[in-house]
């Protein structure tokens, strides 16, 4: 006894918790009502959440309420009171995150309200893969809904929620056939479920039609199974025949995701380079989801900027200490005293062979810091002697006359005049003496010879120094020699993959797959995708009027842009209805009318199935300035 009322003094505990954490009065009755709903008290849960008022109809909490009330009545099956909730809920928030169970119950009901002809559909609407299960259903629900208004028929879509696992896609292609009797399917969404339920659909003899299960080996597993998308093969060989026939490039780097979607595309990527003549020089798997692509990025050539600063602080120590030792056996002879410290004028080296690694400049401000540390030397300020650039200018050559030495002497009162130059030392030509030969070609460093002298402008005397100093050469961006890299994948890993291939210095043509078709793509990308392209079987505005249509519907119902996701399930249920409005109304009669299927023009192009495999244009879509635009002479 005193275990149970310690357990429901802990649930009452956590239940007044979620109370006071709330902050608005809907929030409050909401977070009331699915306590009540958790527990099974659809009695007291609906009474609460029917208190939640539409204030404001975009309201969250009244939006939230209204798809638990329809749970509610689904499970106490009251149908026609689904169907009264959802039907204006859907219209009026279509992409919430609860909209996929709310299809789902929607067509379920109508489909136990209402008589007509059933199509079943099978994907994620709740889970990880939710996003994509709902795209899909959306095209598929609008076909339908646009062939019943022209018809005066009724087909009902019924949608089951696979959750993305391929056990309760299985689950719910039995329940389907045992509650529902579906003369075909759509679906499933992921290849996954798809090769869980071919054997059984094509024991029941139901035609399956999947708008994205892409596989490579779903070919020819059923008779009864077709699909309405490229296979990884098909878009991997127009990636490859554009690449290299058009773009004219040769040598390639595949960075793929280690799923088998990726797997499949990089290896077809291979086998089609290979037969057109090209060269796949690198390939390297990350795994799904990932955000970090440092290490695959430098081991394909790529150049670690912290790399560079750590050189480039090292040489600077180096270029340092060249000058505190200089200064300091300098100092013996340009010395004053501490009461009257020599002047010294040091002129800015000149950078002569390599100019824009401004050695000369840099070794001269360093000389100018380490005499600048005695006490009996005085350095006059740069920006002084940059007021008489006529006598400046010529007092950097080492053959400047005595008069101008006097110029300088008077106009900055110096002691000392040091002048001087760095030069790079490059391989001798041929024939050149031994003493001259300094670099080869195949050396990691830059030579420099410093070569400055000492002017005692009281007597006018010259003393010369020559040093030597080396610069180890940065590494060269590319040593791989790749034209392009071939980066199938989704758009979720491209807007980190490419921004850090411009991050790391790997600045190449950048080839996609039909994963990248998203405009997420370009907001989170930036600049560094433009340029690159990818392979896609849709593409918004090339479907003529009937892709216009489609265009206006979908933004129409869902107040979004379609993409090739929501094109493909348009374009499974306009086949699957327009074969049924035709007369095809058996399992039997449509999967034979889905083998003789030729040329359908849909949005998402034509379309025809040889072996219940597809047979359709691919898209070459590419980003510039920001848009998605069709590459020219793409369409393949």
């Amino acid at each position: 006894m005193k275990v149970f009322c310690f357990a429901l003094v802990s649930v009452v505990q956590i239940f007044f918790s979620a109370l006071s954490a709330a902050t608005e009065p809907g929030e409050t009755l909401f977070q009331a009502g699915k306590y009540s709903f958790d527990r099974q008290d659809y009695s007291a849960a609906g009474q609460t959440l029917q208190q939640i008022e539409p204030k404001d109809l975009d309201n969250q909490w009244w939006a939230k309420a209204q798809s638990l009330l329809a749970e509610i009545a689904f499970r106490e099956e009251k149908f026609q009171n689904v169907i009264e909730i959802l039907g204006p809920w859907l219209r009026r928030f279509p992409n919430e995150p609860d909209s996929g169970r709310a299809m789902e119950l929607l067509g379920k009901s109508l489909a136990d309200n209402c008589s007509g002809t059933r199509i079943g559909f099978i994907g994620p609407l709740t889970g990880d893969y939710a996003d994509y299960g709902r795209r899909v259903l959306q095209g598929a629900l609008l076909a339908i809904d646009e062939y019943n208004t022209a018809a005066g028929e009724t087909i009902v879509l019924v949608p089951v929620d696979s959750h993305g696992d391929p056990e309760k896609a299985e689950e719910a292609l039995n329940e389907l056939l045992k509650s529902f009797e579906p003369v075909a399917v759509i679906g499933p969404v992921l290849s996954s479920e798809a090769k869980k339920i071919i054997e059984p659909a094509c024991k029941a003899k139901v035609p399956i039609i999947s708008p994205t299960a892409s596989a490579d080996e779903l070919s020819g597993a059923c008779p009864y199974f077709f699909r309405n998308c490229l296979t990884p093969k098909a878009e991997a060989v127009a990636a490859a025949d554009y690449a290299y026939n058009e773009k004219k490039l040769k040598k390639f780097g595949i960075i793929y995701p280690n799923t088998p979607y990726g797997n499949n595309l990089a290896d077809a990527f291979i086998t089609r380079i290979t037969e057109l003549g090209g060269q796949t020089i690198a390939s390297q798997s990350y795994e799904e989801n990932s955000t970090d692509f440092k290490d695959i990025i430098l081991a394909f050539g790529g150049i670690d900027p912290g790399t560079i600063k750590d050189m480039e602080t090292k040489e600077q120590k180096e270029l340092k200490s060249l000058a505190i030792d200089s200064a300091e056996k300098l100092s013996g002879q340009i010395s004053g005293t501490p009461e009257n410290p020599s002047r010294v004028a040091i002129v800015e080296f000149k950078s002569a062979g390599m100019p824009v690694l401004k050695i000369g400049d840099r070794f001269s401000a360093e000389l100018s810091y380490a005499l600048a540390h005695y006490r009996e030397i005085d350095v006059i300020e740069r920006a002084k002697l940059k007021e008489i650039p006529e006598t400046v200018s010529a007092l950097t050559d080492e053959n400047a006359g005595e008069t101008l030495a006097e110029k300088i002497k008077e106009a900055v009162q110096a002691n000392f005049l040091i002048c001087g130059e760095a030069t790079y030392v490059e391989e001798a030509a041929q024939g050149e003496t031994a003493d001259r030969a300094v670099v080869a070609p195949e050396d990691n460093f830059y030579r420099f010879k410093i070569n400055f002298y000492v002017r005692n402008l009281q007597t006018m005397q010259k003393t010369e120094i020559e040093l030597s100093y080396t610069k180890t050469r940065p590494p060269k961006p590319n040593p791989l020699g790749l034209d392009a890299l071939y980066l199938p994948g989704r758009w979720q890993e491209m807007v980190m993959l490419v921004p850090q291939l411009f991050f790391y210095d790997l600045r190449l043509p950048c080839i996609g797959s039909s994963g990248w078709q998203d405009k997420s793509l370009i907001k989170l990308g930036g600049d560094a995708l433009d340029g690159t392209f990818f392979t896609s079987e849709f593409f918004p505005g090339t479907g003529g009027e009937c892709g216009e249509k489609f265009m206006e519907n979908f933004i129409k119902c869902y107040a979004y842009e379609p993409d090739g996701l929501s094109a493909l399930g348009y374009d499974a249920a306009e086949i699957l209805s327009g074969i049924y409005g035709a007369g095809s109304r058996t399992r039997k009669s449509i999967k034979d009318s889905l083998d003789d299927l030729k040329n359908f023009s849909g949005v998402s192009g034509r379309t025809s199935f040889e072996h219940g495999e597809i047979n359709k244009q691919v898209f070459i879509i590419g980003i510039h300035q920001g848009q998605f635009v069709t590459e020219p002479g793409s369409v393949r």
